[in-house]
């Protein structure tokens, strides 16, 4: 609409809402955001700071970190809800209904492929079939809608090996070669026999599940144990804050008011219980610094 650029995302919207009646929005990756919370979401998953503060696992998203943090927290007995089609269990029935998205197919009208739910299909047609074919290749100038099929297309240029692309008749996943799908397939499909853990009775329905048990229940974690007290911790970084009260040295200090700390997470609840107007300036700042020029009104 014009070329201001918003020093924040609340002045941004500002802008938008006065200069041009309109709501502000931010866009990335295709999708318009008109709150800033589920914008900071969405980057999060770029930055890779949705994170799993147990087993340091990363997610795109929070509902899908609190889904996972529920396989830590409870049993697997309260696991009842049960998918029929691939035999994962959760805990919560919403969980299940939205497991079960990733089984419908739907079918392109474009072109005939079959992709895994309406959020695969709207990002097939973003991606493939969208109005823009930015993806140019420099030795013929061919277009193409997305970088992969662009890369496939510039190996053949160089003369080198491209493997056949096959498709999963039981989940419509695409797979680099037919050995990638063979693996795929005994792996998550292959039922013919019940496989049971070697360090316990529990029986797997195939190798995926067995290994998601084994990395749940056996996960063996290094310690590392306090050689002033003996206690036990599972991480260098909780192994360092322990240490810090034995010292008395404190490792953080608050920028806002020099108040320090032995706990990086203490150090966390702090600013944003104590100094919330001044945490809230700083993590803005850190986001447009990381969004640079794409806070603007277009």
């Amino acid at each position: 609409m014009c070329p201001y650029i918003g020093e924040t995302v609340p002045k941004l919207f500002q802008h938008y809402r006065e200069e041009h009646q309109t709501p502000g929005y931010i866009q990335c990756c295709n999708r318009k955001f008109f709150r800033r919370a589920r914008l900071l979401e969405h980057l999060g998953g770029h930055l890779g700071s949705i994170v799993c503060d147990i087993c340091g696992k990363v997610y795109k998203n929070t509902f899908h970190l609190e889904l996972h943090k529920i396989d830590h927290e409870a049993k697997p007995e309260a696991r009842q809800f049960k998918c029929e089609l691939c035999n994962r269990s959760f805990h919560k029935p919403y969980h299940l209904k939205v497991h079960l998205k990733r089984h419908e197919r739907v079918q392109c009208t474009v072109c005939q492929k079959v992709l895994a739910g309406e959020q695969g299909l709207k990002l097939h047609m973003q991606k493939i079939h969208g109005k823009d074919t930015s993806q140019v290749c420099p030795t013929c100038g061919k277009d193409f809608r997305c970088m992969v099929s662009l890369a496939r297309h510039i190996k053949a240029h160089l003369g080198l090996v491209t493997v056949e692309r096959v498709q999963c008749d039981q989940c419509a996943k695409w797979f680099e070669g037919k050995q990638n799908l063979r693996n795929h397939i005994k792996a998550i499909h292959d039922e013919s026999g019940q496989l049971q853990c070697d360090e316990c009775q529990h029986v797997s329905p195939n190798r995926r599940a067995l290994a998601h048990h084994k990395a749940r229940v056996h996960r063996r974690r290094t310690v590392y144990e306090c050689e002033q007290c003996g206690k036990k911790l599972f991480t260098k970084l909780n192994l360092r804050e322990h240490l810090a009260t034995h010292t008395n040295v404190p490792l953080y200090s608050c920028e806002f008011c020099g108040v320090t700390f032995n706990s990086n997470a203490n150090k966390y609840s702090h600013r944003k219980s104590k100094h919330p107007k001044e945490w809230e300036a700083l993590r803005q700042q850190k986001l447009m610094e990381t969004m640079g020029p794409t806070a603007t009104a277009t």
